[in-house]
């Protein structure tokens, strides 16, 4: 998207440049031989003409080259700005899915494992019904698949970044999300 914006400025500039220069006008010079029957002879004609432009400095078409400059000047800044909004936005989901993912294995992963194996414990010396270490196995396994969920999150929003927004980077090199 970008670089078709800044393609369509790169025309822009070269048709201001054309417009400016179509103020000085063109010449024309024809030349015309030809043979004369009733004198028997050979003529050679020569006619050159100037246009002389003493109202029309071709003002409209540069006037309208330099606004089609001016808006696709614009167009490439309001094509940057949707990519780094769309860039923020995708950041944020990728920055809260590693928050949460670090969460869980730093913290929630590690508690429930120590409740399951208290459970467990108590299970083995009788003081914890047999219900309660099968309902702490299910909580166990929910937290062990809320994490992978969060993983998957995070591999998601990574692909995004990497695949939709920064396949040559905003300012056409690579850029590292991770």
């Amino acid at each position: 998207e970008l670089a078709a914006a800044q393609v369509r400025v790169g025309r822009s500039r070269l048709a201001v440049t054309r417009a400016r220069r179509e103020v000085i006008p063109d010449v024309d010079i024809n030349v015309r031989v030809g043979h004369v029957f009733p004198t028997n002879s050979d003529v050679a004609e020569v006619i050159l003409g100037v246009p002389l432009p003493v109202f029309d400095r071709n003002q409209g078409n540069i006037s309208r080259a330099e606004a089609e400059l001016t808006l696709a000047r614009h167009d490439v800044r309001r094509i940057e700005l949707d990519l780094y909004s769309r860039l923020a936005t995708v950041y944020r989901e990728y920055s809260n899915a590693r928050q949460q993912a670090r969460r869980y294995s730093d913290r929630i992963l590690p508690n429930a494992r120590k409740s399951l194996d208290l459970v467990i414990n108590g299970y083995k010396q009788g003081q914890v019904p047999f219900i309660v270490q099968l309902t702490m196995q299910r909580k166990y396994v929910e937290v062990n698949l809320a994490y992978l969920e969060s993983i998957r999150q995070l591999r998601e929003s990574v692909t995004v970044i990497e695949s939709q927004l920064l396949a040559t980077g905003l300012h056409g090199h690579r850029e590292k999300t991770r």
